[in-house]
């Protein structure tokens, strides 16, 4: 396939890739929530699907942002269409986390921190999380790090440069969680740092992918049934701890091979018309339900006994997506019946 040709076509529908960003939001949820004491633990790894994450915002960008930016769409003009698309929802997320804040009467005291949360501006100097009140935050900050250095850099780059740059970033990565002992990286003030280096291969390796699918390449045609793409990588996040795999070793192979293969093979994956507006809903929920989920776990344990807060915080946390999704989503042209990815634009109206 003539790569031009495939560079200026309009961006794929692949709902099936919605849907698994929904079910690694909900991933995600269920390791917080454990993480705080409200459920018994289910994804004690769950943290990895951050990296899954950095792949699907990698890949999807790579096909609907990558020819307008070769067109002349300019690298700060995208860098606000894409703070434009995620802020809202993280700012829903901050002023929920506020209520915690209220309720134990250090408000006032935590003022400075709520404000550079709004403005997405960590805190490095803490040796707690970069951003204490709203955990995930870290991750879309450098997502948007990771948006700015592909409208400056990676759409310039070949292929060889982007394998480079994948294999560099793969390797530094490595090295990282081998010092740390897991791949939490990032979201702490003591290794803030090395979470470039996580976004990097992961988004990376997405875009490769991308760019690898439309020439035509067999990385980019590896296929398999979609019941085994959204079930493999679950199971690979599930099944780790029960491996004897020091944690370090087993966050490396989840994260440098197990997800970038399940990844490549779901791109390819067929989902059946009947399911379709299933995972483009699940796709609806991802972003609102990461972004908020956290503050809404943390009032629902503060408040309630653990064994009603069990069921009523992801419930919550479950109907303020729903209803997140559709003040912000659905207005964006994002519906059941017609999925999108997420990059995917009108175009009179940008990127959103």
């Amino acid at each position: 396939m003539d790569a031009t040709a495939a560079l200026s076509r309009k961006p794929e529908r692949l709902p099936l890739l919605d849907g698994m960003r929904g079910i690694a939001a909900l991933v995600v949820l269920n390791y917080h929530a454990s993480a705080i004491k409200l459920i018994d633990p289910v994804f004690t790894r769950g943290y990895l699907f951050v990296d899954f994450f950095f792949l699907l915002s990698g890949f999807v960008l790579a096909l609907a942002a990558e020819p307008r930016l070769r067109q002349g769409l300019s690298a700060p003009t995208f860098l606000t269409q894409r703070v434009r698309r995620l802020w809202p929802v993280m700012a829903i997320g901050v002023a929920i986390a506020t209520l915690p804040l209220a309720q134990n009467g250090n408000l006032v005291s935590s003022l400075a921190l709520v404000v550079m949360a709004f403005l997405l501006l960590p805190a490095l100097d803490r040796d707690g999380l970069v951003f204490p009140f709203n955990g995930p935050q870290w991750s879309l900050l450098l997502e948007l790090v990771a948006n700015a250095m592909h409208a400056a850099i990676l759409v310039r780059l070949g292929r060889r440069g982007l394998f480079a740059l994948v294999a560099v970033t793969g390797l530094v990565l490595a090295g990282a969680i081998a010092a740390h002992g897991a791949n939490d990286l990032g979201a702490s003030g003591r290794d803030w740092w090395l979470g470039i280096a996580r976004v990097l291969y992961s988004y990376g390796f997405g875009v490769l992918l991308a760019r690898e699918r439309q020439s035509g390449h067999p990385l980019g045609r590896l296929k398999c049934r979609w019941t085994v793409a959204v079930v493999l990588p679950v199971l690979a996040v599930v099944g780790l701890p029960l491996l004897p795999l020091p944690r370090a070793v087993g966050d490396i192979a989840v994260t440098l091979i197990v997800l970038p293969a399940c990844f490549a093979f779901a791109v390819n994956a067929e989902l059946p018309a009947r399911f379709v507006p299933t995972f483009a809903g699940l796709g609806l929920l991802s972003y609102p339900l990461y972004a908020t989920h956290l503050p809404i776990l943390t009032v629902v344990s503060m408040n309630l006994p653990r064994e009603t807060g069990a069921w009523i915080g992801p419930a919550l946390a479950l109907f303020a997506a729903a209803g997140i999704a559709h003040l912000l989503e659905v207005p964006r042209g994002w519906r059941r019946s017609r999925p999108v990815l997420e990059g995917e634009t009108r175009p009179s109206r940008g990127l959103t």
